[in-house]
């Protein structure tokens, strides 16, 4: 049922993509919404992760065109 898979939690957002990290499948939900809080949580966790390169390696990333 597509109402089931557009209501995707936090938890099972986190539940989706440690297994999906197995699997490196992304799933997005047909939803806007929730396509955009996804996008926003991936955005945040590859900002996390770019700060403990900085922090660890002294890493700062280039952007690109």
């Amino acid at each position: 049922d597509l109402n089931v898979k557009q209501q995707i939690t936090s938890d099972e957002y986190e539940k989706l993509t440690q297994t999906n990290r197995q699997n490196q499948i992304i799933v997005f939900p047909k939803s806007t919404n929730n396509r955009q809080q996804i996008l926003q949580n991936l955005r945040d966790r590859l900002d996390d992760q770019l700060v403990e390169l900085k922090k660890e390696y002294g890493i700062e990333p280039v952007k690109g065109n």
